[in-house]
């Protein structure tokens, strides 16, 4: 393998750069406030089921043993997610032993500064979502995968690793039905390969597929059980479809520059546009087949920035091979150090991109002002004993539930969502509730659930002496299911 190294930095500076980006890591990991969506698969580890309608079961899983060792805490939530990094960077190791020799050291450090200065890896390698979890269940099949082609092209065979491979590929589905795409491109490049299509005929390649499909036996009984929303849900159900629309394209391309940053997009478009070099032609065809379904998906429905994961997991090995100018790795690295900071302070200190003009991000208040919260709406259940407690979406209900740590809040919102499955709505009719709405998820969205409704009084969230957002507090009486 070619290094990128000339015009980079020796191994030991990288070690450094690497080293304090890690640091910085953990800083946002323990400073930051739990975001929706974390509390939201945390409900669901307090309600372990086989799978789930939005995505498969691992993250409810780790979150289930989690809390079971570690209680209801921030830590409970966030230490898995450290744990997961520290494998992201012991396969990017052992990936940097095969790929470089005597030069490991550069290509790994390297390798992990990227891991730890790439947005799209800082977004997902913080937060308690399955992402964190997809990240090194897809590196660690690629690392298997890649090894039984290297083995294959030298007359062997890696059959530990083709099984060991098929365990991680059935991890990663059972952590986000995207992986589906890993699988994919790896199938379309073994069909594809002169040199690798005769594995096809090996039957122990096909034993790893059924491995890889019986992993999937929770997802698969409780979709049965449950007329196979959680297919449809993934299949368009999520954003639907429309007629083809060009802003949809442009809003992904755009989402995979500010994921990859600009200054990793030459280095990238040369990992994705060379060929020829031994063993890197499987992770490119992975990455080839996300970009492009995405792509194709981007012209009639929203694509999520963070939905093209696969394709930036595929490249991570491989891709400082073709960064070869130190003043683009010292561009990243800036953007990567400002996104960090953003987050910190955004989401840890002050919702700072909710309170900008012309700027459209109400999750940045969402995520701030739960434990003030959670202490009016004890208090008002101490005067209103017997009645339950809910929001009005499932977003608010899951950070009230967390800052509460009460496993019975419940999510009151028109839309489908896993509360559904976790509330008796039936066995609570006529019951009276304390119900939490704010401006975006508004309580005319669940009046037709109660006889009455009251508004008890008005959160103001203040951060550095300026109010950032306002929670209101109801009672409802006489609940309808």
């Amino acid at each position: 393998m070619t290094t990128g190294r000339k015009g980079l930095f020796s191994w030991q500076t990288l070690r450094l750069l690497a080293l304090l980006f890690l640091a910085l890591r953990f800083v946002t990991m323990t400073v930051t406030n739990p975001f929706m969506d974390e509390a939201y698969y945390w409900m669901w580890g307090q309600h372990p089921a086989l799978s789930y309608i939005d995505h498969p079961p691992l993250v409810a899983w780790v979150n289930a043993a989690s809390a079971a060792i570690f209680g209801w805490s921030k830590l409970a939530l966030r230490l898995p997610v450290l744990l997961t990094m520290l494998a992201d960077l012991w396969i990017l190791f052992l990936f940097a032993r095969r790929l470089g020799g005597a030069q490991w050291r550069e290509i790994f450090w390297l390798s992990a500064l990227l891991s730890a200065a790439t947005p799209a890896f800082i977004l997902l390698g913080y937060m308690a979502l399955p992402d964190h979890l997809l990240i090194p269940a897809l590196l660690a099949a690629l690392y298997c995968f890649h090894g039984v082609l290297l083995a294959h092209e030298a007359g062997r065979q890696a059959r530990r690793l083709l099984y060991l491979g098929a365990i991680a590929l059935g991890l990663a589905l059972l952590s986000k039905f995207t992986a589906a795409l890993f699988g994919l491109g790896l199938l379309l490049y073994l069909v594809f390969s002169p040199r690798h299509r005769g594995l096809l005929r090996d039957v122990h390649v096909w034993l790893a597929i059924g491995l890889v499909a019986f992993m999937q036996t929770p997802v698969i009984i409780w979709n049965l059980q449950h007329e196979l929303v959680g297919f449809g849900y993934v299949m368009g159900g999520r954003s639907g479809f429309a007629r083809p629309n060009a802003r949809g394209l442009l809003g992904y391309l755009l989402g995979v520059l500010l994921m990859l940053s600009p200054f990793l997009i030459v280095a990238t478009t040369r990992f994705l546009a060379t060929r020829g070099i031994a063993g890197e032609g499987i992770a490119r065809t992975i990455a080839w087949t996300s970009f492009g379904a995405f792509l194709a998906a981007s012209l009639f429905t929203n694509i999520l920035i963070h939905w093209n994961a696969i394709m930036y997991i595929a490249a991570l090995p491989f891709i400082g091979a073709y960064l070869r100018s130190r003043l683009a790795l010292v561009g990243h690295l800036t953007f990567g150090l400002a996104l960090l900071l953003l987050v910190n302070v955004n989401y840890g200190i002050f919702p700072v991109l909710s309170q900008m003009e012309g700027v459209s991000d109400p999750t940045s208040g969402w995520s701030h002002g739960w434990v003030e919260v959670a202490a009016r709406v004890t208090a008002a259940a101490a005067d209103h004993p017997g009645a339950f407690i809910a929001g009005t979406s499932y977003e608010n209900a899951s950070q009230l539930a967390f800052a509460l740590g009460n496993p019975d809040v419940t999510s009151l919102a028109g839309r489908h969502d896993a509360y559904d499955d976790f509330f008796d709505a039936a066995g609570h009719a006529g019951h009276d509730a304390l119900v939490i709405s704010d401006e975006a998820r508004h309580i005319n969205g669940v009046r037709d659930r109660f006889a009455t409704l009251t508004l008890l009084e008005t959160i103001p969230i203040e951060r550095l002496g300026r109010v950032v957002a306002h929670r209101e507090l109801y009672l409802g009486t006489g609940f309808i299911p």
